[in-house]
């Protein structure tokens, strides 16, 4: 019984210095883009969250991952006007996800003979 604890209190250790890596990172991205920005302000709409799902269909994405992901159950039942899920609540983690790996296996397996065919 001592050895399990042992080792998660080490599995726990390694994840709060993960954490607090990945915390430092974000914070170190900020800054960096905040000096940025200060610096050129014409790049401040270029680093805006997209605000609507037509945005991101056809600025962010290629047409194809839009096409696999937003033909997902997750996007089709959540297309009704009082259930629909924002692109805020996605950004944010408050909605989670859930996409058909059907669809995306189609395009990722396209991908994958794009770049191997000889």
């Amino acid at each position: 019984m001592d050895a399990l604890e042992t080792a998660l209190e080490q599995r726990l250790e390694q994840v709060r210095a993960q954490k607090t890596k990945v915390v430092q990172q974000r914070k170190d991205i900020k800054d960096v883009l905040h000096q940025f920005l200060s610096e050129h302000p014409e790049w401040k709409d270029f680093v805006q969250a997209p605000k609507t799902w037509k945005e991101i269909q056809s600025t962010v994405l290629d047409p194809r991952a839009a096409k696999a992901i937003f033909r997902s159950n997750f996007f089709r039942q959540s297309n009704k006007d009082e259930d629909r899920v924002s692109v805020d609540d996605v950004l944010s983690g408050r909605s989670p996800v859930e996409l058909d790996t059907a669809f995306l296996q189609e395009w990722m397996d396209e991908e994958m003979y794009d770049i191997y065919s000889f």
